[in-house]
């Protein structure tokens, strides 16, 4: 046999030899796909929770008031996210919070007790986020909330309503009963399905909001705490939010997260 003969044949068995590795590969990892769906090392790339933890009220009775009480975890994405109010997706790359439909239910990642601080303490959360089922009376999908002894509410928040319009609201009192700055965000319709980001940031003594959809950033602003929230017992105590938190009563709200970070 010519050596010419004899690579021809070498190269030959060579090429079938690589293609039963490349096929016995391929079912392997379909194998592997099949047998968990916990997230991926690639997935799991988009998504940082650093301190932040869960707070949800899936199962919690309504209180005496009206509201209902909450319970706080620890988010561990080495195991296979599956909970009613927390959950992946199938393919194991998107994350899920839900909550129920009574008003004031809730299931959203926030800052534990001890992360706090001013608005002067950078903190930002970005995100790529789906929502579903929104309900009639509206629902808060992100948070700059107040855990001071004269605080306890939230200064800003980001509120999806059912009709699609996104807004921005601006409490002035940090407790008690109060007005707010309410404004709809120009030119922004959410159709159910879409995909939109949202960058919310405390920095420098002020809150920042950008919000990206169809390939464009649609507001890009701050905004500043009133002068009642310039007190003592208040104004070092701000902590992120964003979940789905329900104003009610129709819908169990739901956000699917392609991403999600947090910077300190």
């Amino acid at each position: 046999m010519s050596i010419k003969s004899t690579l021809k044949t070498l190269l030959l068995l060579l090429s079938i030899i690589l293609v039963g590795c490349s096929a016995d590969q391929s079912i392997a990892d379909i194998n592997e796909e099949l047998d968990s769906t916990a997230l991926t090392s690639s997935s799991l790339s988009n998504f940082y929770f650093g301190n932040l933890e869960i707070e949800e009220s899936w199962n919690a009775a309504v209180n005496s008031n009206g509201t209902y009480s909450t319970t706080s975890h620890t988010i561990d994405l080495s195991n296979t996210v599956d909970e009613a109010y927390f959950y992946e997706n199938s393919d194991g790359d998107q994350l899920n919070l839900k909550c129920k439909a009574e008003d004031g239910r809730r299931a959203e990642f926030k800052e534990p007790s001890g992360e706090e601080g001013p608005l002067t303490q950078y903190r930002k959360i970005d995100f790529t986020a789906v929502y579903f089922s929104i309900p009639e009376n509206g629902v808060t999908i992100a948070q700059v909330h107040n855990r001071g002894d004269g605080g306890g509410k939230p200064l800003f928040r980001l509120e999806l309503e059912a009709d699609g319009t996104l807004k921005t609201v601006l409490r002035d009192l940090p407790n008690g009963t109060s007005t707010t700055d309410t404004n709809s965000i120009p030119d922004f319709i959410y159709d159910e399905g879409d995909s939109i980001r949202i960058i919310l940031k405390k920095d420098n003594g002020l809150v920042y909001l950008k919000i990206r959809q169809n390939s464009e950033w649609v507001i890009n602003t701050t905004f500043e705490a009133p002068e009642a929230w310039n007190v003592s017992n208040v104004k070092d105590f701000y902590y992120l939010k964003a979940g789905v938190y329900t104003e009610g009563n129709d819908e169990e709200a739901r956000v699917k997260y392609k991403k999600f970070k947090i910077s300190y």
